[in-house]
This record gives C-alpha cells, sequence and structure tokens, in this order.
C-alpha cells in the first residue's frame, strides 16, 4: 500500500489548464528555447487580466507540454 500511495504522488502533476500567465514574460522566456517550443509563441491567446495592483496585463494560457517545458518538468 504504501508503493502505491508514493506511486500517486509521483504522478501528480500540477498543471492547470485555466491558469493565467503574464504574457510577456511567457514569451520571452520562449524566444530563448528550442525552435520546436518556440512555434508555441504564435498559439498563446491574448487574455486581457490585471495584477494585484490593479495594471492592465496581457495574459495567457499555456499548454501542458510549454508548462512542462518552463517549470522543469520536461
Amino acid at each position: 500500500m504504501d508503493n502505491l500511495k508514493s506511486y500517486e504522488q509521483l504522478n501528480e502533476s500540477y498543471y492547470d489548464s485555466n491558469r493565467l500567465y503574464n504574457k510577456e514574460s511567457i514569451v520571452k522566456r520562449l524566444r530563448k528555447a528550442p525552435a520546436y517550443m518556440r512555434s508555441y509563441i504564435d498559439k498563446l491567446p491574448d487574455i486581457r487580466c490585471k495584477d494585484a495592483d490593479g495594471n492592465e496585463l496581457t495574459c495567457t494560457q499555456i499548454p501542458e507540454v510549454v508548462y512542462r517545458y518552463l517549470f522543469g518538468n520536461f
């Protein structure tokens, strides 16, 4: 039973498809990525949002493959 519990913890994903990210910072990081990852830049949607201070930002949602590349699970 302990092994099953450990496997479920390892298999757990922190990716949230509805989370918004600052598009400028995502694009900046993807510009330094390999070509197959840079191709996702044009596919990112533009979503208007506000930060904690109330400033208008352009946000985006990212696919799981981009999340895994940017946040070290790739």
